[in-house]
């Protein structure tokens, strides 16, 4: 959710902010001169699984358990990702009252947890950048 910005169109794309769409064009440009790769916007990441629980159903023969879900997953979508210099960035633009929005700092701890995971697992160094 951004707040008091305008929506802006850039080459046919539709950016939240005029901020957000401006960053872009210093991406696309840092991409065309070989300073990043691997240029990819809004992208979604899954920062709490689902929950599930198991529950005992009777059926005509037999009693079976089975699997619900009890909560969704609650994924993050992120500006931009690239690659620098062998690290993968996640981006986040932000205008200083968004970065305020009372869930903001949650969501953004979870990513930072979520990309020290993904960094052991994989063994690439995901950073976080936040643009303000």
């Amino acid at each position: 959710m951004k707040f008091f910005n305008k929506k802006v169109t850039i080459g046919g794309i539709k950016f939240d902010s005029k901020k957000e769409g401006e960053r872009w064009l210093v991406l696309l440009d840092m991409q065309k001169r070989g300073v990043i790769s691997d240029l990819q916007r809004q992208v979604e990441w899954e920062i709490i699984p689902k929950l599930t629980y198991m529950k005992t159903v009777q059926l005509k023969t037999k009693t079976k358990q089975v699997e619900r879900v009890d909560e969704l997953p609650a994924h993050y979508t992120c500006d931009f990702v690239y690659r620098r210099e062998g690290k993968i960035v996640v981006e986040e633009v932000k205008s200083k009252a968004t970065a305020m929005v009372r869930d903001y700092p949650l969501r953004r701890k979870l990513i930072k947890l979520k990309l020290r995971t993904l960094s052991e697992q994989e063994g690439v160094e995901y950073v976080f950048n936040e643009i303000k």
